[in-house]
């Protein structure tokens, strides 16, 4: 019972494909694994952002700076030294590309020399300058470039024609260094957060299995082996938590369930004990009601032989008396009874003695001339004995050949012929 028990505890474990612990540490996994590519991604978004606000600040920022430069340089006509420091200027990191145009669209100094002296290719600084709105002005385009473009004043050196305005300032900076360093920062980050989450998924983990399912696996056992026949066990598990409470109302739940199985099994086991003596009672009254059909059905066939008696008289001769009326059932079993005892006998004469019967119908007269002709076959002569005038009446009335039936008036009549033939016939 124990090797059973055993191996079907084993059975239904084989067929838990998720146990408990993984159903919660996945699913802590998961959400922790959530959370951190969550941060990461929020992380990516504000520090592209922030990356991308001081990008746009070191642009304003160098713009600014080298405007006063770039005004005493014009003032001066120092050509080649403004060209040196835009060529110069554009070496600081992330910075792609620096043009400097007067207001007629004339680059004045790049960080490409080929370009100084020829119109201006660059779309935006050509419309910046046909617009003359002269406020800074920031473009994104689309191949990751940043485009600050700032009008560049005369002051005391050199004068324009609207204001001190005499040219503008294109600084277009990479955003792909911002880019990659955005995305560094959020894969730095994603890497220390699934680091820590990790830790925290095997500490929680190893509590989780220590405080909630090794418990729930121990209740778990526990019922299946109660439930194959170990009644008398007990979870015992004494904590002072929810699992705490569980274990004792389960041992309780099992102390109630162990007594009213105790209690039904006593019923059932009176119950039975009472059942088998009845039962034995019943067989036994069925054994004496089954002696008692026997009994009462060797009666009625003794009953149906003495309703139509043969009597031997001799060795040749049978009487059968019949009294009563004579139903189909009974000349039925007149004709068979009489044809029987002749068969076994070989009689030749058979005394059919009618005097008792009270009424002759057209039936019955019909099954005494059937039984005469049948022992006639078997080589006996049938004698009526007792006709009365009506029984006569009715036997013509139907018709019969009577023709070589011989009657005679009563029983005393047939035996003296009967004596006085024999005699004859001894002589």
């Amino acid at each position: 019972m124990q090797h059973g028990t055993s191996d079907q505890l084993r059975s239904t474990s084989r067929a838990i494909h998720w146990t408990l612990s993984s159903k919660i540490i996945l699913s802590i996994g998961g959400l922790l694994v959530l959370l951190a590519i969550g941060v990461a991604a929020l992380t990516f978004v504000q520090v592209r952002q922030t990356a991308f606000d001081q990008l746009e600040g070191k642009g304003v920022a160098l713009a600014d700076s080298l405007n006063y430069t770039f005004e005493v340089l014009l003032g001066q006509e120092a050509f080649p030294s403004l060209q040196r420091v835009a060529e110069n200027s554009a070496t600081i990191p992330d910075v792609r590309k620096l043009v400097i145009a007067d207001r007629h669209k004339q680059v004045v100094a790049s960080s490409n020399y080929v370009d100084v002296g020829k119109p201006t290719d660059s779309s935006l600084l050509s419309e910046y300058l046909d617009k003359a709105d002269w406020q800074r002005t920031t473009y994104l385009s689309d191949s990751d470039e940043l485009s600050i473009i700032q009008p560049l004043r005369g002051g005391r050196f050199v004068g324009g024609l609207d204001g001190d305005i005499v040219g503008a300032v294109q600084v277009t900076l990479d955003r792909r260094g911002a880019e990659a360093r955005a995305i560094a920062a959020a894969l730095q980050l994603l890497a220390i957060s699934l680091g820590s989450y990790l830790l925290i998924f095997a500490l929680l983990a190893v509590i989780l299995r220590i405080l909630v399912v090794r418990p729930l696996h121990q209740f778990a056992t526990i019922a299946q082996r109660i439930r194959f026949g170990e009644r008398s066990l007990r979870s015992r598990i004494y904590r002072r938590d929810e699992i705490g409470l569980l274990s004792t109302t389960f041992d309780d739940m099992a102390n109630d369930v162990e007594t009213t199985l105790t209690s039904l099994e006593t019923q059932v086991a009176d119950r039975t004990a009472t059942l088998q003596a009845v039962l034995a009672e019943v067989q036994s009254r069925a054994a004496e009601q089954e002696r008692l059909l026997a009994e009462n059905t060797q009666q009625r066939e003794m009953i149906r032989e003495l309703s139509v008696p043969v009597l031997p008289i001799s060795s040749t001769m049978l009487v059968m008396p019949l009294i009563g009326a004579l139903d189909s059932t009974r000349l039925h079993q007149l004709r068979e009874q009489a044809l029987r005892v002749i068969e076994r006998s070989a009689a030749r004469y058979l005394l059919l003695d009618i005097t008792g019967v009270p009424v002759v119908d057209s039936q019955v007269a019909q099954g005494l001339i059937a039984v005469v002709r049948a022992a006639r076959l078997l080589g006996t002569e049938v004698v009526l004995i007792g006709i009365r005038p009506e029984v006569a009446q009715a036997i013509i009335g139907l018709g019969v050949d009577v023709q070589g039936i011989r009657t005679v008036a009563d029983l005393r009549t047939a035996l003296s012929q009967y004596d006085t033939a024999r005699t004859i016939q001894m002589r």
